[in-house]
């Protein structure tokens, strides 16, 4: 279609083709010489749909025009009418772009807040009937999350989420506290593990390396705008180079690459290094995540159960386990009750225990069972005289060091392979006694 346009006109168009939606844009320094440009193209394109026997859709939310305002430059002026076909063209302050909501100063506050909004709706739409004793378990329950919620979510967010996400941090605060089932606040490091779902801030970064390694990969036009952007002095999208940049450093086996700041993108000549696999993403993910929680750990910016984490970090990392479907806590069909049980039992803050109902002001921190020891998870699991029964025993034999019995749990190596289902026993077998004690 553009073939036919004028020299002047393509050397400033760049043209944007999906389907039967289709995108212009003249990009010019000059304000003034962008909305005459902006008109040539609006007459090219009426001799062109009156050469072909079509007619242009004119109305409101069919063909919109706007004015995007980058770096210093303002749009505060008024802009001239645009004309297709003697018929005024609107213009808007945001539209919508293949379902992403764009604004004048490429922001996407509004999108962020719209895409929060149903979200939010779908999330809760999902898990209307579910609390920690009923409903949905935790396996379903991620699976939608994944599949209806995380899809949605960070649709296109390369462009958009790394500038936004402040605003979905209480929503996925909320996210873990409905999976855990959770009455306190559970450890976050110890129950995303658990659940097998990386930080929202992982799972970005890691999307936008796919999406930048695609784009120089292949002839793009887009290359040509990632490179500007390298080269600019603007910080807008400079932290997403930044992920790009830490996974060529991670994936640089001759460490010819060592600092982000050192790596100029546009002298890689391997392009190797930016093609990558399923697997290779997976293991880039988990080990990212797993070094930001461990660092994390060590430097005290998060609290509680710190040396757990760090050791089974430190399990992971040794025994190179990769964190899937087949090695997941929730892959044997238990009942959301005993889920979040489990989960109390893994990060240790809940009110079936004595420290959380002390805090809580609901108890003290005696056993409820032995009425002796400090009532710990560690306590119920491996030494309360009243619990004792087959599945103590078990887990006994199993574990060599009680204090690090989450590691085997949570990352069962090929030699604990019978470790979760023994967990699971004796955690249903502490459900049973539990139901026996009178109500408080």
């Amino acid at each position: 279609m553009t073939d036919n346009f004028s020299l002047e006109v393509r050397h400033w168009l760049t043209c944007f083709k999906f389907a039967d939606d289709g995108t212009l844009l003249i990009a010019h320094k000059s304000m003034m010489e962008c909305h005459r440009l902006m008109q040539c193209l609006c007459d090219e394109l009426t001799k062109w749909c009156q050469r072909n026997w079509l007619v242009i859709n004119c109305e409101d939310n069919k063909t919109e025009a706007i004015i995007l305002s980058t770096g210093n430059r303002s749009c505060a002026q008024s802009p001239q009418q645009l004309l297709i076909n003697n018929q005024a063209i609107r213009y808007v302050t945001s539209t919508k772009v293949l379902g992403l909501q764009v604004d004048r100063n490429l922001e996407f506050h509004f999108h962020a807040e719209q895409m929060l909004k149903q979200c939010k709706k779908k999330w809760g739409f999902l898990t209307k009937s579910t609390n920690r004793n009923h409903g949905l378990n935790v396996y379903s329950l991620t699976t939608l999350l994944r599949t209806v919620v995380l899809t949605k979510m960070l649709y296109a967010a390369p462009l958009w989420m790394q500038r936004q996400i402040s605003k979905f941090t209480a929503f996925w605060n909320n996210i873990i506290m409905k999976l855990t089932g959770a009455t306190l606040n559970p450890h976050r490091a110890l129950a995303e593990i658990a659940l097998h779902l990386p930080p929202l801030q992982v799972q970005i970064d890691v999307i936008t390396t796919k999406f930048l390694c695609k784009v120089l990969t292949t002839e793009d036009t887009l290359t040509a705008t990632l490179l500007q952007i390298e080269g600019s002095l603007g910080r807008e999208y400079h932290q997403e180079l930044t992920s790009l940049k830490k996974f060529i450093i991670w994936r640089d086996h001759s460490k010819q690459y060592r600092q982000t700041h050192n790596l100029d993108i546009s002298k890689i000549t391997d392009k190797t290094m930016l093609k990558y696999s399923k697997s290779v993403m997976g293991r880039y993910q988990q080990e990212t995540w797993l070094q930001e929680v461990r660092n994390a750990c060590i430097s005290g910016k998060v609290s509680n159960n710190n040396d757990n984490t760090v050791a089974i970090i430190d399990h992971i990392v040794e025994n190179k386990i990769q964190l899937s479907h087949q090695n997941s806590l929730f892959n044997y069909c238990t009942t959301k009750m005993e889920d979040s049980i489990m989960l109390d039992f893994i990060h240790g803050n809940s009110l079936i225990f004595g420290k959380g109902r002390k805090a809580s002001s609901k108890g003290n921190e005696l056993c409820r069972f032995c009425g002796h020891q400090e009532d710990t998870a560690e306590h119920q699991l491996f030494d309360c005289v009243k619990l004792k029964d087959g599945t103590q025993e078990n887990l006994l034999s199993l574990m060599h060091d009680k204090a690090m019995y989450l590691t085997s749990i949570l990352a069962p190596a090929s030699k604990d392979s019978n470790s979760q289902k023994i967990f699971i026993q004796r955690v249903q077998y502490i459900i049973s006694e539990l139901e026996k004690l009178p109500k408080t």
